[in-house]
């Protein structure tokens, strides 16, 4: 959808509170890790801060900042970096202080790495399992079966008002290039794109917008400005039919995740000896199992 990437970035001080509920959220997930080598630093890494000599890279930073909820990880770096900075140094001083008492043998420590591991070894084997299932091939099979006009690739230049959008109309008819136009006065992040919105479903717009632009021929520029809640639109539309295999590859390939996954559960049960027993430990009747 369009239109939501500014909301994520509004009112960022009102957010500071759950954004450190959130690193202290993520802190005992990612500490584990923290005894893993690190890469010299370089012009493209920089130290950033040190703690008892200890150098703290701008890559610790930044895989700090991936662990983070959606919401924080759209955020501006530099809003983010001097708390995810701290975040890190806080951790390099626990993980220091754990290493002193030597926590790394402590029995507690090797039941959770153990746990850890297990999940890693689950996410890999799953991963290998369902790339090998999901080929180019199959996806492109997937791709084959997309209806031919399923999805519209249009432009647009979002102003306040009709009469400013009239006039954008009458610039282009005139001759001037819409992406300039679009870069000039779209209030929408696409008019630096030249107004580029990329490929969507009549689905994923807004009513009128969408109505307007599965109408139109390719090529064409909507006659009229098109009002939304957003304000009043120019429309143009690119292409009309299926997008890029390439530019929907990942999409497809998330569609169908969940089946292959049952596959690979399926194939896994089907090859076991499974028990399950009542919560007290006993021995249920005999029933049909799910």
């Amino acid at each position: 959808m369009i239109y939501g990437s500014r909301a994520a970035r509004a009112g960022f001080s009102l957010l500071v509170p759950a954004f450190c509920a959130a690193l202290a959220l993520t802190a005992p997930a990612a500490a584990w890790a923290q005894a893993a080598p690190k890469p010299a630093a370089s012009a493209a890494d920089p130290v950033v801060a040190r703690v008892d000599g200890q150098p703290i890279l701008r890559s610790e930073v930044l895989a700090a900042m991936d662990t983070l909820p959606p919401q924080y990880r759209a955020m501006p770096l530099e809003a983010l970096f001097p708390a995810l900075v701290g975040q890190v140094i806080d951790r390099k001083l626990v993980v220091a202080a754990a290493k002193k008492e030597k926590l790394e043998t402590d029995a507690e420590f090797k039941k959770r790495m153990a746990e850890v591991q297990d999940r890693v070894l689950e996410q890999v084997y799953i991963n290998k399992k369902i790339d090998a299932q999901l080929t180019d091939a199959v996806l492109k099979k997937e791709y084959d079966k997309m209806p031919t006009e399923s999805k519209v690739r249009a432009s647009h230049i979002l102003v306040k008002t009709r009469d400013e959008a009239v006039q954008v109309i009458r610039e282009i008819s005139g001759g001037a290039k819409f992406e300039d136009v679009a870069a000039k006065k779209s209030l929408d992040p696409s008019g630096k794109q030249g107004g580029d919105l990329g490929f969507f479903t009549k689905e994923e717009m807004v009513a009128p917008f969408s109505e307007a632009a599965f109408k139109m021929k390719k090529g064409e520029i909507s006659k009229s400005p098109v009002e939304t809640q957003f304000g009043w639109h120019v429309i143009r539309v690119d292409e009309i039919g299926k997008p890029p295999f390439a530019e929907v590859r990942d999409e497809l390939r998330e569609q169908l995740s969940d089946q292959a996954f049952g596959d690979v559960i399926e194939k896994l049960r089907a090859s076991a000896k499974i028990e399950r027993f009542a919560p007290d430990g006993s021995v249920p009747p005999v029933q049909a199992m799910p």
